[in-house]
């Protein structure tokens, strides 16, 4: 259940006082704190998912996780915010994304009636290699001198009902890997690429994507932990600094 967001919070009230819907009316305040719970809670487990795979994947390129510090560590997001990207493309949490035509449409060869659904599979798209060069390669350098092209990288949908929490997500990912890199040393792997398995909504790591690290503020007699990329990212995402039974 979310916790209820008071009116009286003065970061939250004047950013949604002057509010108006598209007649021009006031937006009453529980509509407003609807929408609000709506943004926060309802990419959750695709976002805590997606930083799972995030964990997965930096622990099997152990170059890219060693830059990717260096890079956190100086202020950086260039290289962070392209390895977001390619983990989305590379590991999408929502395979497919559908839509209703609402008119007869033709579509290449075919003509599609109106009040159809189209199914678009976002993995396809993803690994096409049509749209990208050596598609089966883990490399977020792919995106490092360009923003990803939205008719072929489509981890949130596309046309006007794009998910509306793409950039508050992307948001998410970054500050929470960021702080990941900078508090823990993930250690490497030789293990095999976890395969996705479904979870609801969701494709997760079958394995759930377990990490061995330890924190970085104490590099004498460190302890390590063996911790679920999934449960340590939820975690991260609700800001509840995990115990080590949580975890």
């Amino acid at each position: 259940m979310p916790r209820p967001i008071s009116l009286n919070a003065p970061m939250c009230w004047p950013c949604w006082s002057p509010a108006r819907d598209d007649d021009g009316q006031p937006i009453p305040d529980d509509h407003i704190i609807d929408e609000l719970q709506t943004l926060l809670a309802a990419g959750h487990e695709t976002t805590a998912t997606t930083l799972a795979w995030a964990v997965e994947r930096l622990r099997r390129h152990p170059d890219l996780l060693a830059q990717l510090v260096e890079e956190v560590d100086a202020g950086g997001s260039e290289l962070l915010q392209a390895t977001v990207w390619e983990v989305q493309r590379s590991r999408p949490v929502i395979p497919v994304v559908l839509r209703v035509t609402t008119a007869r449409t033709r579509l290449g060869e075919w003509v599609l009636p109106k009040d159809h659904t189209v199914i678009a599979s976002i993995a396809l798209s993803h690994s096409s290699k049509q749209n990208y060069a050596n598609p089966e390669r883990f490399d977020p350098n792919r995106f490092r001198n360009a923003k990803p092209d939205t008719s072929a990288w489509i981890p949130y949908g596309g046309g006007v009902r794009r998910c509306v929490g793409a950039a508050f997500a992307n948001t998410e990912m970054l500050i929470t890997l960021r702080e990941m890199l900078r508090t823990y040393t993930l250690e490497p792997t030789s293990a095999p690429d976890e395969k996705p398995r479904s979870r609801g909504i969701a494709n997760a790591p079958a394995r759930g994507a377990l990490a061995v690290v330890h924190r970085r503020s104490s590099p004498n007699n460190r302890p390590k932990m063996v911790v679920s990329g999934e449960a340590a990212a939820a975690r991260l995402l609700a800001l509840q600094p995990p115990g080590r039974s949580d975890w």
